[in-house]
């Protein structure tokens, strides 16, 4: 049985209507919406300023994986709308849009539903990406492991990219290596596009599987965690 241990997102979206179904929404893919929208991008909420029936929100734009590349996007629309998504103030999520509207059937929900599928939308939109380097790795590992590795002397990391290279957290060593070393931890997916890192892995000696979202912000920081115990 699975159970979710933690799932931190900083950045929740509400929907006006109970769920996307209310809306009557064609099921589809994150990648399918990445490929359909002119402009996929990763984005903070700024403060909603409602006047009568309007609203305007302007949001800081974290990472852009699809369309021309701007600080902001300034949503306008109407305050009641019959479906809708609303952000508060601080939320991040990953936006789906062509005309300006985020409409929830065009795959702007919550960012915990959208997380693990950020891999499938760069690959969609064609975005630019690197292997994740050291310091932000290390920043995932240490979000995602802090209560896991019970001081432990020496745990090994199956991350190529990183081979050779440790690090300590609390009394344990880490040592990244090329090969995968069993129940020890494993990175299955780590790349980086612009300020935004996207880190997954398990650590089968723990029953642990983690997926982790983080944005430079003078140092690296978890915008997004998902711990699952299996």
């Amino acid at each position: 049985m699975l159970r979710i241990l933690a799932t931190l997102v900083i950045a929740t979206i509400a929907l006006d209507a109970p769920d996307a179904d209310a809306c009557s929404c064609v099921k589809r893919s994150f990648a399918e919406h990445a490929k359909t929208e002119t402009r996929v991008f990763l984005a903070r909420a700024g403060k909603p300023v409602k006047t009568g029936d309007a609203l305007k929100q302007s949001f800081t734009v974290l990472a852009t994986f699809k369309g021309p590349s701007q600080a902001k996007f300034l949503w306008d629309r109407r305050a009641t709308p019959p479906c809708a998504s609303s952000y508060a103030e601080g939320e991040v999520a990953i936006l789906f849009t062509t005309g300006g509207d985020l409409d929830p059937c065009h795959g702007n929900v919550p960012l915990a539903s959208q997380m693990r599928e950020l891999p499938a939308v760069l690959k969609a939109t064609n975005a630019k990406y690197t292997d994740a380097k050291a310091d932000a790795v290390e920043a995932a590992l240490r979000t995602a492991l802090v209560k896991y590795l019970h001081a432990r002397s020496q745990v090994s990391v199956r991350y190529a990219p990183l081979a050779g290279a440790s690090l300590t957290i609390d009394k344990s060593k880490l040592t990244y290596a090329k090969a995968a070393v069993a129940q020890d931890i494993e990175i299955t997916t780590a790349f980086t596009t612009g300020k935004v890192t996207f880190v997954e892995g398990k650590y089968a000696s723990e029953g642990l599987r983690f997926t982790i979202l983080l944005h430079l912000d003078g140092t690296w920081k978890a915008i997004a965690t998902e711990v699952i115990e299996t």
